[in-house]
């Protein structure tokens, strides 16, 4: 044993502890050693020798040594004892030792689980769920540039795509948000239509655009148009169960006039229909107020962004000073792009989304190099808060 070792059990000793704290500090054993070499050499404390603690004077026996080192005797059990005597009158020796061994599993586990449990029980607090509640919000669905009727091959382009595979993606992503949204009390619902919806606007002597750019479509344009009107019209029934459906028209630049058409199908469809509300104006940019939140939509292809910017607050004066929250929502892009304008004094801006498509990259698209991550979008507004939720379904 070092000196270290030595001072530390001399603290020990001093400040109070019993063997049985010492042994489990330490590790050493104990035992009661006399031997007074002359009157001089009195020994007046328990000293330490060979990792031994070594008392004075020593105990006559083992349960007076036991008492003395205060062993909890329901701990430990005497494994070994020696008491003895040696020597003559001149060199007198007496010692009490004690081997201790701990006594086998002596815990009550039955008991002390059932204490345990009652403890903490008692000091745990008692504290009542709150439920948070966002609020009512509007649910804003968009599927924009879906292309209904375009044509491609994976040979050319890596994935195929036609009039069914749209027709799939479109109901999935419209079940997908139907799902997602559960959680928020949707008080109204958001739902632009058009936004390149069909591939193509005029179908003589070939598919093309509205301002004639040749397209490759897989159906004939009445069977597209039919199909459309009916998906749409499905859509808008599964979504008013949840809630009151505003539509607006957004014409883009494939199908600019169909657009327009559909619309008016819309219109006399949900004509009786106090849950729906159909927008067919023919404006090509399109608001809506929702409590403190402010939307455009147009479709991105005609207008800059710096004139977007400011068109929003001199076309919607009536909107404007009682909105906090305001942004752009477009088509034809389709790479997630966003840009802001940052306000000269409280630093709220407007936020620039060009948002997804459902639609896949056809031949021509293939060798310019365009295409992204697919998908169509939810975002759900609160009347106080603003944005409080974007869901993106994603091919």
């Amino acid at each position: 044993m070092d000196q270290s070792q030595k001072d530390l059990v001399r603290k020990l000793i001093k400040d109070g502890y019993s063997h049985r704290q010492i042994k489990k500090k330490t590790g050493f054993a104990l035992a009661s050693i006399s031997k007074v070499r002359n009157e001089k050499e009195e020994l007046t404390e328990n000293i330490i020798k060979n990792g031994i603690i070594i008392e004075n004077p020593v105990s006559e026996t083992v349960e007076e040594l036991l008492d003395r080192f205060k062993i909890d005797k329901t701990y430990w059990n005497v494994a070994k004892s020696t008491v003895n005597e040696w020597g003559s009158k001149k060199n007198y020796n007496r010692q009490c030792k004690a081997w201790l061994e701990r006594k086998g599993d002596i815990i009550d586990w039955d008991n002390f689980k059932k204490e345990f449990i009652e403890t903490v029980k008692k000091q745990s607090p008692i504290v009542s769920r709150k439920e948070y509640k966002i609020g009512k919000c509007l649910m804003e669905v968009d599927i924009f540039d879906l292309h209904l009727d375009k044509l491609a091959w994976w040979a050319e382009t890596g994935e195929n795509y036609d009039n069914k595979i749209a027709r799939k993606r479109f109901f999935d992503a419209i079940n997908y948000f139907i799902f997602v949204t559960k959680p928020f009390e949707i008080d109204e619902i958001l739902f632009p239509y058009g936004n390149d919806f069909f591939n193509s606007d005029k179908d003589y002597p070939f598919p093309q655009t509205t301002k004639g750019t040749p397209q490759e479509n897989d159906i004939r344009w009445q069977k597209s148009y039919k199909m459309g009107r009916q998906m749409i019209t499905t859509a808008v029934n599964m979504l008013s169960e949840i809630a009151p459906v505003k539509m607006i028209g957004i014409p883009g630049n494939h199908d600019e006039q169909k657009t327009f058409y559909l619309g008016d199908a819309l219109e006399c469809t949900f004509e009786n229909n106090k849950n729906v509300d159909v927008d067919n104006s023919p404006r090509t940019r399109k608001y809506f107020q929702y409590g403190k939140n402010l939307l455009g939509f147009t479709h991105g292809k005609d207008i800059p962004v710096s004139r977007l910017l400011s068109l929003m607050p001199n076309e919607t004066a009536q909107f404007w000073g009682k909105t906090k929250y305001r942004e752009w929502h477009l088509g034809h892009l389709h790479h997630d792009k966003k840009q802001t304008s940052i306000g000269t004094e409280d630093h709220n801006g407007i936020v620039i989304r060009n948002l997804k498509s459902l639609k896949a990259v056809d031949s021509y698209e293939f060798r310019k190099g365009f295409g992204g991550l697919g998908g169509a979008e939810v975002f759900i507004w609160h009347k106080e808060r603003g944005l409080v939720g974007n869901l993106p379904y994603n091919l």
